[in-house]
């Protein structure tokens, strides 16, 4: 007999997913065939400024068994302190949750250790590192290195109101920058960097951190590059990029063109007629502006990975958190009191009606 499924062991703690085998011979039951896979931990390059910490940062980890993993640190950071913390992911499994006792079969004690902390030592600025594999309790990981580069603290730049060109790229440290006004073009460093393009045509180009852009007035064209960026267009019809990273995009006021790009994002079109497009991940179209003049088209929506967030202030008399079935309807109206938001499936349009039918 031959099937894919999952066998639990510790006690119910973990699991065993992936093809078994039982075999009879000579009427006697054999054992069952399944064959334990090491799980795998990738190395992680992680930049912190000085007298920045990291919090809550998931080891990179897989399994092909969906095992819950145990991460043990071999050999610690040098010049920082680490903590390890747990946290479960409701979605690891492929199969439906069961319960062992009073609590989730799955999750009750043998995921250890999955999310660190880690503060450097104060005045450190270099490369710390720390070793770490993963067990499932029948095998071991490889051995992994995690990097973290402490540089030093950003460097404040104030440009001057004209056009300027300007790159940090070969910068060992972030930057801060402020652009007063002019069509400026500024491209970052590796770091954690915050570009601020002030007035005029701006183009602001993020590099491998987590930056921070800010396009202000005029049309600007915002890109994130690598890293989880924070892009804001300001004023403007703005041209706003995320590039790879999980990125938040707020398009500000004015029609604004957004795209995510890889990574779970979240965009925000804001007021205006904004062209929205999540492109890959799992991604959140947030909602808070209503009326003709803030209409926005979505090109990617994807109703299995992707959401949307409606803004309490904007779609009165919704409840919060998330929504019943109950408030939507697939049609040109709504049908009773109830039906607060509307799917046109020949338009394509999706509506609110505040107050239902009764309206």
């Amino acid at each position: 007999v031959t099937w894919i499924g999952a066998n639990e062991y510790f006690g119910g703690e973990n699991t065993q997913y992936g093809q078994h085998q039982i075999i009879l011979k000579g009427g006697v039951l054999q054992s069952d065939t399944f064959v334990n896979h090491a799980s795998i931990v990738a190395d992680l390059d992680l930049s912190i400024s000085q007298a920045q910490s990291l919090d809550d940062v998931k080891f990179s980890a897989t399994d092909a068994d969906y095992d819950l993993l145990n991460f043990i640190v071999l050999d610690g950071p040098d010049s920082g302190t680490l903590e390890q913390e747990t946290s479960f992911d409701g979605n690891h499994y492929p199969f439906h949750q069961g319960h062992y006792g009073t609590t989730l079969h799955y999750h009750a004690d043998f995921l250890s250790g999955n999310l660190f902390d880690y503060t450097p030592e104060a005045g450190f600025i270099g490369t710390d590192s720390f070793t770490v594999y993963a067990t499932d309790g029948q095998g071991n990981s490889n051995v992994a290195t995690i990097t973290i580069t402490v540089t030093p603290p950003a460097e404040s730049i104030t440009l001057t109101d004209a056009k300027n060109i300007a790159s940090y790229a070969s910068h060992d440290h972030a930057v801060l920058v402020a652009a007063l006004g002019g069509g400026d073009r500024i491209s970052s460093t590796p770091f954690n960097d915050t570009l601020d393009g002030g007035a005029g045509h701006d183009q602001l180009f993020g590099g491998a951190g987590a930056d921070d852009l800010i396009g202000g007035a005029g049309t600007d064209w915002l890109k994130g590059g690598a890293g989880d960026d924070e892009i804001s267009g300001g004023e403007g019809a703005d041209g706003v990029r995320g590039d790879t990273g999980d990125d938040v995009l707020d398009g500000g006021a004015g029609s604004d063109d957004m795209r995510g790009g890889a990574g779970d994002d979240i965009l925000n079109g804001g007021a205006g007629r904004d062209r929205l497009a999540g492109e890959g991940g799992r991604d959140v179209f947030v909602i808070d502006v209503l009326g003709p003049a803030n209409y926005d088209g979505i090109e990617d929506f994807n109703a299995l990975d992707d959401v949307f967030w409606l803004d309490s202030s904007a779609f009165v008399g919704l409840s919060a958190g998330s929504l019943s079935a109950a408030v939507f309807v697939v049609g040109k109206h709504a049908i009773d009191d109830n039906d607060h938001i509307i799917y046109d499936q020949e338009t394509g349009d999706l509506l609110f009606d505040v107050d239902g039918a009764g309206g």
